[in-house]
């Protein structure tokens, strides 16, 4: 409902308030009543009055007064009104917009403020005596938005341009969104031919770094600076904006990027061959908060082997990275397909490629210095033998080491190269359906190993009170007989591998005081099985076991052993000085 329908008395109010700004006699004249648009909208022309100049504007009343301001535009006006309008829609920002509006208030005093708006802008303090402070608290978003070309800017790189002399090779990563471009500076070449490259962009943008240009250092008084705002306005040629800075001429079909650096400010442009226009590049400042907890700094020297980067592994891979995580090892051997989409951390950029070497690429955009090893392969699937044995070795390097693949044959490979090395396992279910998941970690000297943890879990989970879970009893990632994939949503995994996700940093960081009492967790999703609700979790105690237990052996059978051990060292030895 229109709302002078709704509240006609509020209606009758605001044309009083109007009738009475215009009986003040301060320069509101002539109003006009009437409807806007399709949606039949409230406004009111009217023409403000300083001296000898009109200037006419409507008000237009939002169908939701008076829970928001009335807008007031000029009318018939190219010339904006300096910084207090908005340049595409004309609006004026005056004292009250929505950030400080009250529905008590009436349209009246918009009217009051533009009058005081034209005043200001004219040079001309109006006799109403109202003041028009600067009230422009706008987002950086709000202050670029209108800005095609963009370039970020990071702490390392502002400090880098501060030490620029003469004149400095640069690269930047580029590429397009739908209503702008943006570039990110990556390297500098310094004067003596070495590069500087910035150690806080993301790795995949440092490698894929395509477009070059030169950072140039400027007197803030250089003459030629006041001939670059003439060469914006009038859309002069790119190539001749560069002629005046750079005298070897920009390539045929190529653009540069020209950033010229003063002691107190930096100004870039896209410039490109030929007559075509040059653009200056809107600046997106750094924020200087560090965002991440100082413990984390520690998760940069630790290598994560993660085993399936299908919808749990890959959510997991990229919040590790997005931690302070470093070194990777990816392991899959599938591909990823659009039906994944539902659920993988990937987008349809990556379908049909190997979904390790995507996660790895992703890993590489969100973090800088990331290093990964990819190994699309399949443990215990028709592989070479020897690769498996080669892999296990690899993997038992690994710092963590964690399985995503809710797959058991997977985590028997896992398990034993976590035994291998006595190195921290940890893995992650979802259950089928999505009602809930499990978490668990087995670290050696503190928890049992993997192969004793996951057989108490099972135990834990089959004692005599406890229902039998729903079927079918695999989880999401597994595959019925028929050979149809079980079901799981992206909200249910995203949540159990969130909480896997704590686990493996707490893990990783290994201080005395981890936050989990239990090394191994039920957790719900919605109220099933065990579980009484949403959010019901179930501890598992562990305890403590051995990890290596030295088996008791015969005497005679140990030297027998040792016999025939000799004679094969002792062929091997024979046979390789043939």
């Amino acid at each position: 409902m229109w709302w002078f329908i709704n509240d006609p008395a509020r209606f009758l109010a605001e044309r009083a308030a109007v009738d009475q700004l215009l009986a003040e006699g301060i320069g509101v004249e002539n109003a006009r009543w009437a409807v806007s648009g399709p949606n039949l909208a409230i406004k009111v022309d009217v023409d403000l009055r300083i001296a000898d100049k009109v200037r006419s504007v409507t008000m237009i009343y939002p169908l939701i007064f008076p829970n928001s301001p009335p807008v007031v535009r000029p009318i018939g006006e190219i010339a904006d009104w300096g910084a207090h309008q908005y340049l595409k829609s004309g609006d004026l920002c005056l004292e009250y917009r929505p950030d400080n509006w009250h529905p008590d208030l009436s349209g009246a005093v918009m009217l009051r403020s533009a009058l005081t708006l034209m005043g200001a802008d004219l040079g001309i303090t109006h006799t109403s005596g109202w003041a028009l402070p600067s009230a422009h608290n706008v987002t950086q978003g709000q202050e670029i938005r209108g800005s095609w070309c963009r370039m970020n800017m990071t702490v390392a790189c502002q400090a880098k341009l501060a030490t620029v002399t003469g004149s400095q090779p640069i690269k930047l990563h580029r590429c397009w969104g739908p209503l702008s471009m943006m570039v990110t500076l990556t390297n500098v070449t310094d004067q003596d031919g070495t590069q500087w490259v910035d150690p806080t962009v993301p790795t995949a943008l440092v490698e894929d770094a395509g477009l070059e240009g030169l950072a140039m250092a400027i007197a803030a008084d250089d003459p030629r600076l006041d001939a670059v705002e003439i060469f914006l306005k009038d859309d002069a040629s790119s190539s001749v904006f560069w002629s005046m800075f750079v005298a070897e001429p920009i390539a045929k079909n190529e653009a540069r990027c020209l950033m010229l650096v003063t002691p107190m400010w930096v100004r870039a442009f896209y410039l490109r061959s030929g007559d075509e226009k040059p653009y200056e590049f809107a600046l997106v400042p750094p924020d200087s908060d560090d965002r991440l907890p100082p413990s984390n700094a520690s998760l940069a020297d630790k290598t994560f082997a993660i085993l399936g980067c299908g919808s749990l592994g890959s959510k997991v891979a990229t919040t590790l990275a997005r931690s302070g995580a470093r070194k990777f090892i990816l392991i899959d051997a599938d591909i990823l397909k659009l039906e994944n989409l539902v659920r993988n951390d990937l987008d349809a950029k990556q379908a049909g490629a190997s979904k390790a070497h995507a996660v790895a690429q992703r890993l590489k955009r969100v973090a800088a210095g990331v290093s990964v090893k990819v190994h699309n392969f399949l443990l215990g699937g028709q592989e070479a033998g020897s690769k498996d044995d080669a892999l296990v070795r690899e993997i038992a390097e690994a710092d963590v080491i964690v399985d995503a693949t809710g797959d058991h044959d997977v985590f028997n490979y896992a398990a034993a190269a976590a035994k291998l090395n006595q190195k921290t396992m940890c893995w992650a279910r979802v259950f089928a359906g999505g009602y809930g998941g499990l978490i668990a970690r087995a670290r050696p000297g503190l928890d049992p190993n993997p192969f004793d943890a996951r057989a108490m879990i099972d135990q834990w989970c089959a004692q005599p009170g406890f229902p039998d879970p729903p079927q079918p009893a695999n989880d999401y990632a597994s595959q019925t007989k028929d050979g149809l994939p079980m079901v799981a949503d992206d909200a249910d995994v995203s949540a159990i591998a969130a909480h896997f996700a704590r686990l493996l940093i707490d893990t990783a960081i290994g201080s005395d005081n981890s936050e989990f009492e239990c090394s191994a967790y039920m957790i719900a999703l919605r109220k099933e099985w065990i579980f009484e609700r949403p959010f019901d979790t179930w501890p598992i105690d562990l305890g403590s076991g051995p990890w290596l237990q030295a088996a008791e052996v015969d005497h005679d059978v140990r030297a027998e052993a040792s016999k025939a051990l000799v004679e094969v060292m002792i062929a091997a030895t024979r046979g390789a000085g043939q």
